[in-house]
């Protein structure tokens, strides 16, 4: 770390609450740094970075940013903020929440997951692999894992892996040693304007890895296959389960809520491995950690021992109950492609009826991919759309929960109804029976939806599932 934010100092952090700067200041206070915060309402994480001695406020005032050594703020506070204005018009150092990563990683070798979808538990399995290996590597992750105390931990070992941003191209502060893609795809297109832009930072971000660097990526991905047709990475790793990828999963099967295969590298044999968390897409998430297990000499016997024993992050297919043989479970999917996958997944659960409620994540992306959202619940018996939440966002005409049941009416799905967020509990209530499967999609708070619906069903008898 710089000298600047050496113990005893103090930063202050705009917008503390959010998943990626509270994850920094978790290292910064593990590393005897005094973090203060603010954020427009309290969160849990705001509570948690609260018990760790983090001083935290509830709205942005000028005079939170006083006596500060350093203000870190995010991509979301806007310029006029006032502790922004106020930060610089008092000369203070600043520092934007990638830097602030950057900084914070400083002398460490840097393993940074990056890609559209599957990060987070990319990142956490990759650590898993390392905290296994006696690695002691200090992490830093898009959600809460139980198992790293957190979505951050400081290690005494010389690795870190880390969560890369793309979404506003912080990614690109960052000098990994081990840059893995899983995959590039049309997203964040508030801030990038198409497809072409999206590949270029890509290119940028794999461009600075050195000459010792390795790029770990799914070759089963159009974009990452894009990627290496342009990127002059030192050395490649790929992955996946198309024919020809370095490391690669076969006969791939599930029992249960669990799945299991033979993982391959080079042609050879390595041994079978067994995953608690579903999906086919969790494992071609788990061949990464393979991947960066041989780059960094890691023993298989260890990397396997910690994807077996990788339980999930919080809101990643995370159950939130079973009542009366409703099972109801969160998942952060918010983007056509994960919610696709997160479906499949619960299609190989042993339920009947699937149930999904979905709350779309930001006006601009609503309203650039609604077209694509009609195949991506196809595999929902039936859907309930809620309200967006905008995030940061303002609303634009015309696009909502309403344009976008349109939308997927029109290819074809039909099976869905919109729901202001207040109905969807009593609806579904009287709707569930015995086997079904509820899943609560979305990246905004929809998630209490699942809680909700968990204490709503213990008031009531739940009905046995029909005969076939």
């Amino acid at each position: 770390m710089p000298t600047k934010l050496s113990a005893g100092r103090r930063v202050h952090f705009i917008g503390i609450g959010g998943i990626g700067m509270s994850g920094i200041a978790r290292l910064l206070l593990a590393r005897g740094v005094r973090v203060s915060g603010s954020d427009v309402r309290m969160t849990p994480t705001m509570t948690q970075l609260a018990s760790l001695g983090a001083q935290v406020a509830v709205g942005h005032s000028a005079e939170q940013v006083r006596g500060a050594d350093l203000v870190v703020y995010s991509t979301s506070i806007a310029p006029h903020n006032p502790e922004l204005a106020a930060a610089r018009d008092a000369g203070l150092p600043l520092r934007a929440r990638g830097q602030m990563l950057a900084d914070c990683l400083s002398g460490q070798t840097t393993i940074a997951v990056a890609g559209a979808h599957g990060k987070t538990t990319t990142t956490a399995l990759v650590a898993a692999a390392l905290m296994e290996a006696g690695q002691d590597p200090t992490i830093v992750v898009g959600g809460e894992v139980a198992q790293f105390g957190g979505n951050a931990r400081v290690g005494r070992g010389p690795h870190a892996v880390v969560e890369a941003d793309e979404s506003d191209g912080s990614f690109l502060y960052l000098a990994p040693t081990i840059a893995v893609v899983t995959n590039i795809e049309e997203e964040h297109l508030d801030y990038y304007r198409n497809l072409h832009e999206i590949l270029q930072a890509y290119q940028q971000f794999t461009a600075r890895l050195p000459s010792r660097g390795t790029l770990v990526c799914c070759g089963d991905d159009p974009g990452v296959q894009q990627l290496l047709s342009a990127a002059r990475a030192p050395r490649r790793i790929t992955y996946g389960l198309t024919p020809g990828c370095d490391v690669t999963a076969e006969r791939p099967q599930t029992v249960g809520r669990e799945v299991s295969y033979v993982a391959r590298a080079h042609g050879r044999r390595l041994g079978r491995v067994t995953l608690q968390i579903p999906g086919l897409h969790n494992v071609v998430n788990s061949l990464a950690a393979v991947g960066v297990g041989l780059t960094l000499g890691l023993e298989f016997a260890a990397v396997r021992r910690a994807l077996a024993g990788y339980p999930g992050a919080g809101r990643r297919f995370q159950p939130r109950g079973e009542v009366g043989g409703v099972m109801v479970v969160e998942d952060y999917a918010h983007h056509p492609t994960e919610i696709a996958a997160t479906l499949r997944a619960a299609r190989t659960w042993p339920r009947r009826r699937l149930f999904c409620v979905f709350q779309p994540h930001r006006f601009s992306r609503t309203k650039y991919l609604q077209d694509q959202f009609g195949a991506a619940f196809a595999d929902a018996d039936s859907v309930i759309l809620t309200d967006v939440y905008a995030a940061s966002e303002d609303p634009l005409d015309g696009i909502g929960a309403e344009s976008l049941a349109r939308a997927v009416r029109a290819s074809g799905f039909t099976a869905i109804q919109v729901l202001r967020r207040h109905a969807i509990v009593p609806q579904l209530v009287e709707t569930v029976r015995s086997g079904d499967l509820v899943l609560v999609l979305g990246a905004g708070d929809i998630g209490q939806v699942a809680v909700e619906l968990v204490q709503a069903l213990k008031h009531r008898a739940v009905p046995a599932q029909a005969a076939a």
